[in-house]
């Protein structure tokens, strides 16, 4: 789990997807080379705060089943050199310069964070599972575990219904499916593949009609 800047030096705690820089890379062999595939492959997030991803980025090492974090400032040649014992790891660097609040890249976000295997055992504390939309870094309380900020405030209520936005986590009571199962009923059935499933469409089918909104809404205004 994230909750401060990479840089050791900086104690720039997450909040939000905000600013700053995200890394995201897997912490399993490439598909082919291993027994995973693409989508059930772990990874893991890495952030460096805006002040600190104006001057420095970060480098991965995989070493006895451990990833290490190196520091290369900007414009600095070299690094470190990957042996038989060590390998780099490719990371995705992902900025986070656009509106956070924005709910079409929230939902682009959370698919691809669910189809990246996001919701896989931590490589940090895999004896603790992880709860949809909860455990995902798109929450607004991600890396907060005092939860400080009301789910009042989060884009998803607004899929929430009314009779359900006073739960204690009102974005499990989304209906999924046409049948109205939701990440609480379809937790309970035990069946990590379905809800994910379920969770895939779900945000697929709302991404569609986002982007046909708002294309429907730009033709409007060129007229």
């Amino acid at each position: 789990m994230i909750s401060q800047c990479a840089n050791p030096g900086c104690s720039a705690p997450f909040r939000y997807l905000r600013e700053g820089k995200l890394f995201q890379l897997y912490t399993d062999p490439e598909p082919g080379t291993g027994e995973r595939t693409e989508t059930s492959r772990r990874i893991e997030y890495y952030w460096l705060c805006g002040r600190c991803a104006a001057t420095i980025t970060l480098l991965f090492e995989h070493k006895d089943g451990a990833v290490r974090v190196h520091l290369k400032h900007h414009g600095e040649s070299g690094g470190f050199m990957p042996t038989n014992e060590v390998q780099t790891i490719r990371a995705r660097e992902i900025p986070l310069n656009k509106d956070d609040r924005d709910l079409l890249e929230l939902l682009k976000f959370e698919l691809d964070f669910l189809e990246a295997g996001g919701y896989g055992r931590s490589v940090h504390t895999p004896q603790v599972p992880t709860r949809p939309f909860q455990d995902s870094i798109t929450c607004i309380n991600y890396g907060d575990p005092q939860r400080s900020r009301p789910c009042e405030e989060c884009l998803l209520m607004q899929f929430v219904p009314e009779s359900r936005q006073h739960e204690n986590v009102p974005c499990h009571h989304i209906p999924l499916t046409e049948k109205g199962e939701t990440v609480e009923t379809l937790e309970a059935c035990g069946n990590q593949a379905v809800l994910e499933e379920a969770m895939i469409h779900w945000l697929r089918a709302a991404i569609r009609r986002l982007e046909q909104d708002r294309a429907l809404a730009q033709a409007a205004k060129g007229v």
